[in-house]
């Protein structure tokens, strides 16, 4: 099926120009400059005659394809280009500013700085009253509350329920909003 667009200003145009197309799947763009433009994209996705773009290099995929023929990344890896339409994109992006098309974030860490959920959890069951587990999350004043209420008793049961709930999954980030890896 041939590949078509329409270029629309209003939304009724744009239920006209899908009726003429007799267009059973459409992508509807929408494109913020002075004003609202709409693009309806009339490619038939179904039939594997979709291309899209590699994030890194920004040349042309085939559907199917595992890697980007000319540079080697892998399909969907990347963050320079928008994945849709090819263009180049500020790597901060949220949308493509061409298309509108709603980019992939990675994560915002550094998978390296990821602390061990194991280790948390068992420095909060052995070493809870003294806040171990508290420091090494990097909740620093936590820790030092538990170190004083650890003088009472109630340190060392504080210090036992958070390890139990880091080894289940409750408390799942550090101090600064990185999830805790398994």
């Amino acid at each position: 099926m041939p590949h078509s667009a329409a270029v629309v200003d209003s939304p009724a145009a744009v239920l006209a120009a899908a009726q003429d197309n007799n267009c059973r799947k459409s992508t509807f763009y929408f494109l913020t400059k002075a004003s609202i433009q709409i693009i309806i994209n009339l490619e038939n996705i179904g039939k594997g005659d979709f291309i899209m773009f590699c994030k890194n290099c920004g040349a042309p995929i085939d559907d199917g394809a595992a890697i980007c023929v000319k540079c080697g990344f892998q399909k969907g890896a990347g963050i320079n280009f928008c994945q849709h339409c090819g263009e180049k994109v500020d790597p901060g992006a949220v949308v493509c500013m061409k298309c509108g098309f709603a980019l992939q974030q990675q994560p915002m860490y550094d998978p390296a700085t990821q602390k061990s959920k194991l280790t948390a959890g068992l420095l909060g069951i052995f070493l809870g009253g003294f806040g171990v587990h508290n420091f090494y999350l990097g909740y620093t004043g936590k820790a030092i509350a538990q170190i004083l209420l650890s003088c009472v008793g109630i340190g060392v049961i504080w210090g036992f329920i958070e390890g139990i709930l880091i080894l289940t999954g409750n408390i799942d980030k550090d101090a600064n909003g990185i999830p805790l890896k398994d």
